[in-house]
């Protein structure tokens, strides 16, 4: 196992340094930790404190030294970002030298960049999984665990992602980008086999949440990570609502979207550095607090029964990086549903991944609802 080495690009940021702690810390993988500033490559490789781990400058902008990077590695997650900037930029170079790829974000701009593909892949028997993070990733594999450990047919589903948190610039640009067009299925539900668009007066829901989350107003985004979900599970019926449970977030996102200033890059980093400072302020009131909460409702050994399971987090950058480096792990163990690109789902054998999170701290409750 210590032969195989792990690269991480922007392995000095918040997600990076949480994933390359977890690999050292649970695996004898050496990891590569990588980005622009050299000097804070081996600072964070300094402060893991393993001889195996090493920092490394990286210039993701320069093609020869991207391509090189890759091929001293066995495996490169990518903890870089905005993910709308670099699209399939590493993915790409970890295609062209054959190794595998995990990405913590990155869904739409690069399940869409590399569309083309999958038969590729496939030939080479690379794995490359994205969305292995939290929200995406853990926002698709929470519930499938859900509908696939407690249920034999699942006939309704209700999923709610909803929290606050500091916000990297990143993050918030990737959000920011994320609002721009009518096409997304923010305002979309799931029935028989299609997405619908939500009416006017179904477009938001008031519910009581568990601690420390309490009653609040959400809102519908359906999105393809949850479809795919409930495709796969034979679901027949799902909706998703999600919302910041700050004050001033929803407002600064409605306002952003409302008068779409997300179409162009300055728009979109304008659009950023406000989610930024909105998420900052609500934090001045409340505690860091991440959600992923399911309702069920479906048959189990010829009985009905309905579910709620709670899946919640304090700090969501440690649990994205967990998912990221366990992700990794299941690639070079082999433990991946063949060679292809995937969503963490698809991936992996959901009860398996959970499980191996279970054991290094993520706890979760179900419980029947009478």
């Amino acid at each position: 196992m210590s032969e195989k080495k792990i690269g991480i690009v922007g392995g000095y940021g918040r997600v990076g340094e949480e994933t390359a702690r977890h690999l050292i810390a649970q695996t004898g993988y050496e990891v590569v930790v990588a980005g622009r500033d050299p000097k804070k490559a081996y600072e964070a490789a300094e402060m893991l404190g393993e001889r195996r781990v090493s920092g490394e400058a990286m210039d993701i902008n320069d093609r020869d030294m991207l391509d090189a990077f890759c091929r001293r590695c066995d495996l490169v997650i990518n903890c870089a970002g905005p993910s709308w900037c670099i699209m399939d930029r590493i993915a790409a170079a970890a295609l062209r030298q054959g190794i595998h790829y995990v990405d913590p974000g990155g869904y739409e701009p690069l399940v869409d960049a590399l569309s083309g593909e999958q038969k590729r892949l496939e030939e080479k028997g690379l794995v490359f999984i994205a969305a292995a993070g939290l929200l995406p990733g853990m926002s698709g594999l929470f519930p499938s665990y859900v509908v696939q450990s407690c249920f034999e047919r699942v006939d309704s589903l209700e999923v709610y992602y909803v929290g606050h948190d500091k916000w990297t610039f990143n993050s918030a640009y990737d959000i920011a980008s994320s609002l721009d067009g009518s096409d997304s299925w923010e305002t979309a539900y799931y029935e028989n086999g299609e997405t619908k668009k939500a009416g006017p007066f179904s477009m938001s829901k008031k519910t009581a949440l568990p601690a420390p989350i309490g009653t609040i107003r959400s809102y519908l985004m359906f999105t393809e990570e949850l479809k795919k979900v409930v495709e796969a599970n034979g679901v027949k019926r799902a909706h998703a609502y999600g919302t910041n449970s700050g004050r001033r977030m929803p407002m600064v996102m409605a306002s952003i979207k409302l008068f779409k200033q997300s179409r162009t890059h300055e728009q979109r980093q304008r659009s950023a550095k406000r989610i930024v400072r909105a998420a900052e302020k609500d934090l001045r009131e409340k505690d860091p607090c991440f959600m992923v909460h399911v309702v069920a409702e479906g048959e189990e050994k010829g009985g009905r029964k309905k579910l709620a399971a709670t899946l919640s987090f304090q700090d969501t950058y440690k649990p994205t990086g967990i998912v990221a480096a366990n992700a990794a792990r299941f690639v070079l163990e082999n433990k991946v549903n063949g060679g292809g690109l995937f969503l963490l789902p698809e991936s992996v054998d959901v009860k398996d991944f959970m499980s191996l999170l279970e054991k290094e701290s993520f706890h979760f409750n179900i419980s029947e609802i009478s």
